[in-house]
């Protein structure tokens, strides 16, 4: 939906959050894997499709990061990304 306005006003900047597992698989992962790796597969083709119109598509593809998604994992959680470390990556992409 945002793509026709974004051409039509001559340009922007489309982002998609993805993850590692969008790269690397891991045992246990198929589904979440699955979703990933088609995410960065469509926001690839999307840069393809509308580069020529100035929009921009980058794909932020994190870690791990400290969110409920993770809360099962055991003690020493402290080289986790915190969820402001990701947003920090996505304003630098749109400075």
């Amino acid at each position: 939906a945002a793509v026709p306005v974004m051409k039509s006003g001559g340009g922007g900047w489309i982002i998609t959050i993805g993850s590692l597992a969008g790269r690397y698989a891991f045992a246990g992962g198929t589904a979440y894997n699955a979703s990933k790796f088609g995410l960065v597969g469509f926001t690839e083709a999307l840069m393809l499709d509308v580069r020529d119109h100035g929009i921009r598509v980058s794909c932020v593809m994190p870690g791990t990061v400290d969110t409920y998604f993770h809360d099962q994992v055991p003690t020493g959680e402290s080289w986790k990304l915190a969820p402001s470390d990701v947003a920090k990556v996505v304003l630098q992409l749109l400075d």
